[in-house]
């Protein structure tokens, strides 16, 4: 939640910009780009992983 308090631009900053004027739609395409990210950084890291470190697994 921090990011979003503390951001001065990017995705986290509109959408908590937008909370504070109510603009319902502006928030729910921001989540889900943050959304979208969290999911495509956690598989790209775990391939990466699989990837460069075959022996754990």
């Amino acid at each position: 939640m921090i990011e979003f308090v503390r951001a001065k631009q990017g995705v986290s900053y509109i959408t908590f910009y937008h909370w504070e004027v109510r603009n319902p739609e502006t928030i729910y395409a921001g989540l889900v780009v943050v959304m979208a990210l969290g999911v495509l950084l956690t598989y790209g890291l775990q391939w990466l992983q699989r990837r460069l470190i075959p022996w754990q697994r």
